[in-house]
């Protein structure tokens, strides 16, 4: 779902949802009472961690469409970051990039300097209902599916901005992807077909 790990690993920031208002919460990971983070009534979701943990990006309406927000972990006033629609915010592993998923164009992602600035498509080619996900050197997605079905998993290399094709796979992919520290393992999900 809609949560995040502190990188320190003490707190976890989650999306509460409920018909018609969506805030962000924090609770530690020792338990206790859940902080509600967010106090706006339009929708808040998604959150993010920046590297360095000062702050806690999300995905808000409170300005018409969905943008990329953040908000200082210690407390204090939220910003807008982007002025293109977008959601699924991630950093980059260095922290000074933030990418997020376009909208309502989901199969481009974007990025931009994590402490706002122009945006900049990097990806026009993302299977919508997939997710994509941030690796040390690069992005993890799958493209939208070939005529046959079939779905590629890429990965965009932050040092030179080139694709590269990693695995071809059937079309049961569910919504998840990670890429573990070194990279020797993405982890995704598939749905059994025969259920």
């Amino acid at each position: 779902g809609e949560h995040a790990w502190s990188p320190d690993g003490r707190w976890i920031a989650y999306a509460t949802i409920s018909p018609g208002q969506a805030d962000i919460h924090v609770i530690s990971v020792l338990g206790g009472v859940p902080r509600r983070f967010t106090l706006d009534p339009a929708e808040d979701r998604e959150p993010a961690w920046s590297r360095d943990g000062r702050w806690v990006y999300f995905v808000s309406k409170r300005d018409g469409g969905p943008r990329v927000w953040r908000k200082p972990w210690a407390g204090g006033v939220p910003e807008r970051v982007s002025s293109l629609e977008g959601t699924r915010p991630a950093l980059s592993p260095d922290g000074r990039f933030l990418f997020a998923q376009g909208w309502p164009n989901e199969e481009e992602v974007w990025r931009m300097p994590a402490d706002g600035g122009p945006e900049e498509v990097v990806l026009r080619s993302v299977h919508s209902h997939l997710r994509w996900c941030v690796g040390p050197s690069g992005l993890y997605f799958f493209e939208p599916p070939s005529p046959d079905g079939r779905l590629r998993l890429l990965r965009y290399e932050f040092d030179s901005g080139h694709t590269r094709r990693l695995v071809l796979v059937d079309d049961s992919v569910a919504p998840g992807l990670t890429v573990s520290p070194d990279e020797k393992t993405v982890l995704f999900a598939r749905n059994d077909p025969r259920q």
